[in-house]
Order: structure tokens, then sequence, then C-alpha cells
């Protein structure tokens, strides 16, 4: 029959291909009959608006409102339907991933006790590695739950961070296979879901040439050297959007190097996008000069699908 699974995310509208690939899996496991309830807090990283009511009404949510739980020191509480997974979201204004659980971390812990209460699952789908993320997962393991860590980046090479953690996938044998060489994880890869409605733009117009997440491991100093050597050509429209590297760093990035990327009229700064497919609504190409070691290069995926 079908398990009840229970999903905290660390967030849930983040840019990160992390985020997304987890709450695909979601998505997946409620399509195949499970019962999937996601826990999140409404901080988001990368320059995306601040996530209530509005934002998720334009994202296609019917959102019930819970404004008890603001009594005293709360916050309000928003649930609804997310592609199947029953979704609860404390508001945690515009405090970033790093931050909320300093001030909300006592309710949002009462918020997973009653979820625990109300819906005991039988595996909890988690990812993050902070002290509360792993004193969380201790909890839910001693309800009785498996510990499943989805393990989507390079920021967890140390045994301890996986104290509590009943088992470990990753989106690529690559990612395994690092793991396995440098701390002797065992883990198990499985490809990133992607959700071909939410990353293929239905009526694009490509017109840009479109890097996204200017920092320095995705290739920002690369970047602001081609918009450099492309500002005689008008023809060529370039686009940079934003995610956890804002337009700022990529302006700093082209000073460093003595270029003026502010004086480019081929040359724009979009704010962050929540949906995939909104990244490739206007894009012609995608330049992804990554420079680090990609966990499993989810970007190029989509762009392979538009």
């Amino acid at each position: 029959p079908p398990r009840s699974t229970l999903f905290p995310y660390t967030t849930l509208f983040r840019s990160s291909g992390a985020a997304r690939s987890i709450e695909g899996i979601g998505r997946e496991l409620a399509a195949e009959g499970f019962s999937v309830r996601a826990l999140a807090t409404t901080a988001t990283e990368g320059g995306l608006p601040l996530v209530g009511p509005g934002f998720l009404a334009s994202l296609g949510f019917r959102v019930d409102t819970d404004r008890r739980a603001a009594i005293g020191s709360g916050r309000p509480i928003y649930r609804f339907d997310a592609g199947g997974v029953h979704t609860t979201l404390l508001d945690t204004a515009g405090l970033a991933p790093s931050a909320w659980d300093f001030s909300h971390g006592t309710q949002f812990n009462r918020i997973l006790l009653r979820e625990l209460e109300s819906h005991p699952p039988d595996l909890l789908l988690t990812f993050g590695g902070t002290p509360g993320d792993q004193a969380r997962r201790q909890i839910v393991r001693a309800a009785g739950a498996a510990v499943v860590f989805s393990l989507m980046n390079l920021s967890y090479l140390h045994p301890l961070a996986f104290d509590g953690v009943d088992a470990v996938i990753t989106p690529s044998a690559f990612l395994s296979r690092l793991y396995a060489d440098r701390i002797g994880l065992i883990s198990t890869p499985l490809p990133d879901p992607i959700d071909p409605s939410d990353v293929i733009a239905p009526s694009p117009t490509p017109t840009y040439f479109t890097f996204v997440n200017p920092t320095p491991a995705k290739g920002v100093f690369f970047f602001a050297a081609l918009a450099d050597q492309l500002a005689r050509r008008p023809d060529i429209p370039l686009q940079a959007i934003e995610a956890r590297g804002k337009g700022q760093h990529l302006i700093q990035a082209g000073l460093n190097g003595g270029i003026d990327l502010r004086a480019h009229p081929n040359l724009r700064i979009v704010p962050a996008r929540p949906r995939p497919r909104d990244v490739f609504a206007d894009a012609k190409a995608l330049l992804m000069p990554s420079v680090w070691e990609e966990p499993a290069g989810r970007l190029a995926a989509e762009a392979i699908l538009n």
C-alpha cells in the first residue's frame, strides 16, 4: 500500500538545482500514490520576491492562510497543494535560509511535532546541515521514520554530516564516487527528476544569450570578459539572471579586470525567476561556463529539453 512520506525542505522556493530536484522527487512520489507532506519555510535565496499569499497565488496555488499561529511572537502559516504534495509553509518574512532558525526554529519545531503526531511518516526525505536540521532529523527518526538524505553538492565532506541518516541519494554517479573516494560514504545515484511542464517554456521568444547565477563557481569572470568582447555586437544581446550571485557581483567581477560592464548596451541584468521555464522563456542560448565540479549539471539538462 502507499506509504506516508514526510518531506521537509529547508526552504521551498530556491533558485538552486538541489531544491528543485528534491521537490521533483516529492511530486513523483505523490504521483505514484504515496501520501507526501512537505514542511518548509518561506526563506529564499537568490533574490526571489518575498513568499506570501500573493506570490503563491501567482504560481497557481490556492492558499489557506492560518494567522492564528501568529499570535504573540509567532508567524503565519500557509497551506496548499503543490503537485499532489500537501505543503505547509511557515512565514519567516525576509530572513535568509541561514538565519530563520534562530528566530523561528521553535515555532517550526512545534509544527513538525504536530505533523509527526497527525500524519506519522514512514520516510523522511530531507537535506541540510545546520544544527537545527540535524536535530530535526533525530526527532523524526525517533518517531520511527527512516531518514533519507538527498545529497546534491560538495558541502558535506565530513562523516558527521550524515549522523542520524539511514540512506543517501545523489543526482549522479560522479557525486556518489566522489563521496565514496573522499569519506567512504555509500550512496545511491538517482537521475535528477525533471518535470517537462515545469521546465519547458510554452511560448518562447528566443532572444538572449543567457547566463545564470553570476558567481565565481559558475564562471562570472569568464562571462564578464566575454560580455566585454561582445560589446560591439548589438546583434548578440546578453542577459545575466540573478540567483545566489547578484548583478553587483557581475559588475564587480568586471571592475576587478578593468572592465565597466555598466557601459555595455547589449547586456542586461534581471532578477531571479521562480520557475525554470521562466529562465528559458526568452533564452536563445544558455551560457554555462562552470568552473567547479558540477554535481549533476541540471541547468544544462533543462536547456537541452528546451
